[in-house]
Formats: structure tokens, C-alpha cells, sequence
């Protein structure tokens, strides 16, 4: 099972919707949101938590809401592994996305420098798939956004390093996407 949640920031169109969102939301989000500095962060922090809550709801385990803990590396996730979730945004646009199996999401605006990450992050064979692609920026994202689903799956984040991702790795599904044309979407999942 993937179930996915995506929405834009412009959902939250006045202050009194934020305060509304947000007193709803369980304590450890409500600090997280409170402790970024830039308004639009806060925003898309909110709008990611509200996410959280709508699809927990949906699959009627509101109830772990606020059971959610953090692990020590930022990943969040609820003891016992009822179900498990991912969570992202970029741009304007926030992502959540639950399964019953460990799950990664990313999402990330097609912008910006991509030759030089590439040689920096990526091996010779994917910056190769880059090169020679239709559509390099789109394969960039395609790839960047696989590599932090998968660090994000694994809970083990920037120390797997980047050029030691598979992004292939025939033990997880995955999907990619773009949005709105300026948006890649990404999500793998373990597929047991």
C-alpha cells in the first residue's frame, strides 16, 4: 500500500488558517514550525504536518499522532511501525507519503547548477545517464530525488553518501514524476 499527499502552501491563505492547522498539530511539529527562522519554511513545516495528520486520519491511525518520535538523525516515525511515512517539500509544495513497508519520499524544484552536483555526487555511470539523456535537468532531479528517498528510507541519511546509492537497487520499487513542469516527485519503497 502507497498513499500519497501533495499540496500547495497557497491552501493555507490566511493567518487564521495557519493558527487552525497548526493548533491541531501534535507538539514535537508545533516546535519544529517554531523554531525556523524564514516564514515560508514555517509554512511548508506546517502544511507537511497537516499532511501527516490528514492521512493518518484517513487510515484511521489518528491516534498515533502523538506517539510520532523522532530518531536521533531527524527521521520521524512511530514506535511500533503501525505504518510508515515519509516526508518532504520544496518550493511550495509539501509531500507526505505513508506505507506499510519503509518508504522515502523527495520533492525538489528543477533548478540550478546540475552539471557541477553531478560530477560532485554522482558516479561516472550516472552522470553518463545524465549526459546522454533527452533531458538532463529532468534525469538530474530524476536521480537526486531517488538517492535522498533512498538515504531517507534507510534512516542513515548523508552517511551512506551519495555515490554509494544505488538508485537501482532491485530490493525497492520506485517512481518518479514531475508536477507542474518545474517539480520532480520521487518515492521508493521496500518491495518485500
Amino acid at each position: 500500500m502507497i498513499k500519497i499527499y501533495l499540496e500547495d502552501i497557497s491552501i493555507i491563505d490566511s493567518e487564521a488558517k495557519f493558527n487552525a492547522y497548526f493548533d491541531k498539530l501534535p507538539k514535537y511539529r508545533q516546535d519544529k514550525i517554531l523554531a525556523l527562522k524564514n516564514e515560508k519554511d514555517k509554512y511548508l513545516s506546517l502544511l507537511a504536518g497537516k499532511l501527516l495528520s490528514d492521512g493518518l486520519r484517513d487510515l484511521n491511525l489518528y491516534n498515533y499522532i502523538n506517539k510520532i518520535e523522532v530518531e536521533e538523525n531527524g527521521k520521524p516515525y512511530i514506535p511500533g511501525n503501525p505504518i510508515y511515512f515519509s516526508i518532504s517539500h520544496s518550493g511550495t509544495k509539501a509531500i507526505v507519503i505513508f506505507s506499510n513497508d519503509e518508504v522515502g519520499c523527495d520533492i525538489q524544484i528543477m533548478k540550478g547548477d546540475t552539471i557541477s552536483l553531478a560530477e560532485k555526487y554522482f558516479t561516472e555511470e550516472e552522470q553518463n545517464e545524465i549526459n546522454n539523456s533527452d533531458d538532463p535537468v529532468k534525469s538530474f532531479y530524476k536521480l537526486w530525488t531517488l538517492k535522498e528517498c533512498y538515504m531517507k528510507t534507510s534512516g542513515k541519511g548523508l552517511s551512506l553518501g551519495l555515490k554509494n546509492i544505488d538508485v537501482y537497487n532491485k530490493d525497492y520499487i520506485s517512481k518518479s514524476y514531475v508536477i507542474d513542469q518545474i517539480y520532480m516527485v520521487s518515492y521508493i519503497a521496500r518491495d518485500r
